[in-house]
């Protein structure tokens, strides 16, 4: 296609363990953060080029009321601390939000 006139990223897993991706991010902010982050970057050139023509090209995340309660701890994108599903799946929502 030769341009990209709106972008939904809307990416949601809750892993149920801790477990990291292959690049040694926990999962649930590997899939719903870390993923749409780089898709939306890989994107971007394209989507500016068709903003330019019609100027309508849009990006949407959608995130969830799950990130009110987060907060952001670097650390635990790669480490089991005080790790649990719930916490791990706001954490990835709280990233959508501050990217967005």
């Amino acid at each position: 296609y030769d341009r990209i006139d709106l972008l939904v990223n809307n990416a949601g897993v809750i892993s149920p363990l801790f477990q990291l991706s292959e690049d040694g991010y926990e999962l649930t902010v590997a899939v719903n953060h870390l993923a749409p982050f780089l898709l939306t970057n890989l994107l971007l050139d394209r989507l500016r080029a068709s903003a330019q023509t019609n100027r309508m090209a849009r990006i949407v995340t959608v995130a969830s009321q799950a990130h009110r309660g987060a907060r952001l701890n670097i650390a635990a994108l790669t480490r089991p601390q005080d790790w649990t599903p719930l916490s791990a799946y706001g954490r990835s929502k709280l990233c959508n939000v501050l990217f967005t």
